[in-house]
C-alpha cells in the first residue's frame, strides 16, 4: 500500500515536465508539451504533422453553405494585421453603401510582403508576380531573369511588345548585345548582333560570319562567307567589288557589268548645238593639224585621261554625237564641192566635143 502511494506522488510531481498524449481509434496520436505533434510522439516544431505519403497532411474546409472567407492566412507579426501568405476560396469584391456584398471571386493563393501582393495564383492557373490578378499563365510586373538562359515558347511562339511596339533585349554585357537563333539540335542558324555601344550592328550567318554589317555613321556592307560584296558609304556611294571610289562618283564597280538596257539622263546640252548657224566648225586643215599634234579628236579625252579618271557616259555620248554631227557637216560640204566640180567637169566635156 505504501509503495502504491509513493508511486502516485512521484507521477503527480513529475507531471509538469511530461507531455500529454492521446491516441484515437484510427491510430492517430496527438502529443503536446509546448509543441504539438499530430501523428507522431515527439514533435520537433510548434506544429509537427506526420502522415501517409498519398493523403494530404492538413485539410482546411469551409463550412457547407459558406460564401465568404479565407481558408488560411499567415502573418509575420502579431502586432499588426498585415498578412503575408493567404489561401482563399472566396474574396469580398463588391460593396454597396455601408453593407458589404460578398460575391464569388477566383480562388487564390497569395504571398504578400509589406502588405503588398508579391505572388498570386488564381483558379485558372494564372500566376502573377508583382501583380494581384494575372491575365496570362505568367504575368510579371517588373523584370524577369532566367538564370539558365532558356525560355521555352509554345506552338504560337509569339512575343508581344509594349505600347511603343518594341521588344527590348538588354544584355548584361556593356559592349555586346545579341539575339541568336538555334534549333532543337543546337545548330545555329543566324544571329542579330550589336557591339561597341551601338557603333557596330548586323547579322551573322550560321557559321558566325557577317552577312550584313553596319558601322554607325560610316558605311553598311553586305557579305557572303565574310567576304564583302558591296557597301553603301555614308555619302550614298554604292561600291561593288571595292571598298573605295575615286572622286565623288556615286557608283563604283570593280569588274565587268552587263545589262539588258540602260538609260542615262544627261544634265548637259545635247549635241544639237552643232547644227546652229554660228557653230565654229574647224576647217579640215586645222582639224588635221590638231589630230597630228594631240593624237586624238578635239574635245575627246586622251587614252591617258580615260585610264586614270574614266569617262562620264552621258558626257561621252554627247561628245561622240558632237563628232558625228561635225562629220555630217563635213560630208555635206564635201558633197557640195563634189557637185560643183562635177558641173565644171561636165562643162569641159561639152567644150571638148
Amino acid at each position: 500500500m505504501r509503495l502504491i502511494f509513493f508511486t502516485f506522488v512521484i507521477l503527480f510531481l513529475s507531471a509538469p515536465v511530461a507531455y500529454g498524449q492521446w491516441t484515437y481509434p484510427n491510430s492517430s496520436t496527438i502529443s503536446t508539451v509546448d509543441k504539438v505533434g499530430i501523428g507522431l510522439n515527439n514533435p520537433s516544431r510548434k506544429l509537427h504533422v506526420q502522415g501517409a505519403l498519398i493523403d494530404p497532411h492538413i485539410l482546411f474546409e469551409l463550412e457547407s453553405g459558406s460564401n465568404l472567407g479565407s481558408l488560411m492566412r499567415i502573418r509575420s507579426s502579431k502586432f499588426n494585421d498585415n498578412w503575408d501568405v493567404g489561401i482563399s476560396a472566396f474574396t469580398l469584391t463588391a460593396t454597396q453603401g455601408f453593407s458589404a456584398i460578398p460575391t464569388l471571386d477566383l480562388n487564390r493563393f497569395v504571398i504578400k510582403n509589406n502588405d503588398q501582393e508579391r505572388l498570386s495564383i488564381n483558379a485558372t492557373g494564372n500566376v502573377g508576380i508583382g501583380i494581384g490578378y494575372p491575365q496570362q499563365k505568367l504575368h510579371v510586373n517588373g523584370n524577369l531573369r532566367v538564370e539558365d538562359r532558356k525560355i521555352f515558347l509554345g506552338s504560337k511562339q509569339s512575343l508581344y511588345a509594349d505600347n511603343n511596339a518594341r521588344v527590348h533585349i538588354t544584355s548584361n554585357n556593356t559592349g555586346i548585345t545579341g539575339l541568336r537563333l538555334i534549333d532543337k539540335l543546337g545548330r545555329r542558324h543566324g544571329e542579330l548582333y550589336g557591339s561597341s555601344g551601338g557603333k557596330y550592328f548586323g547579322l551573322l550567318d550560321g557559321d558566325g560570319q557577317w552577312s550584313y554589317f553596319a558601322a554607325k555613321d560610316n558605311y553598311t556592307a553586305f557579305r557572303i562567307n565574310n567576304s564583302e560584296k558591296f557597301r553603301i558609304n555614308k555619302n550614298g556611294q554604292l561600291l561593288i567589288g571595292t571598298t573605295s571610289a575615286p572622286g565623288a562618283y556615286m557608283l563604283a564597280i570593280k569588274g565587268q557589268m552587263i545589262a539588258e538596257g540602260m538609260r542615262i539622263r544627261t544634265h548637259s546640252n545635247w549635241a544639237d548645238y552643232v547644227f546652229e548657224a554660228d557653230y565654229p566648225l574647224l576647217p579640215l586643215e586645222e582639224l588635221e593639224a590638231q589630230i597630228k599634234l594631240q593624237k586624238h579628236l578635239p574635245g575627246i579625252p586622251s587614252a591617258k585621261e580615260v585610264a586614270t579618271e574614266g569617262i562620264d557616259l552621258g558626257e561621252m555620248q554627247t561628245k561622240l554625237l558632237e563628232k558625228v554631227e561635225e562629220l555630217t557637216l563635213y560630208l555635206i560640204e564635201q558633197n557640195k564641192l563634189i557637185q560643183q566640180q562635177q558641173i565644171q567637169i561636165d562643162a569641159l566635156k561639152q567644150q571638148i566635143k
